[in-house]
């Protein structure tokens, strides 16, 4: 997924958190540490790339 695509993807949520560690991340500005994820029921999941072990582990933000 493009960065382009990653801004649209989260312009349709209020706040946008990393599923790894709960932080908030930026909407605007460089993406590439970020990565995607959507899900069979249609969630779309944001998170850190060195966070990726993490989100398996913690509930959904």
């Amino acid at each position: 997924m493009t960065d382009k695509q990653k801004k649209i993807a989260m312009k349709r949520q209020k706040t946008v958190r990393c599923q790894g560690c709960g932080e908030i991340l930026p909407q605007e500005g460089d993406l590439s540490g970020i990565e995607y994820v959507k899900t069979k029921r249609n969630s779309e999941w944001f998170f850190h790339t060195e966070c990726f072990e993490n989100v398996w582990r913690r509930k959904i933000c």
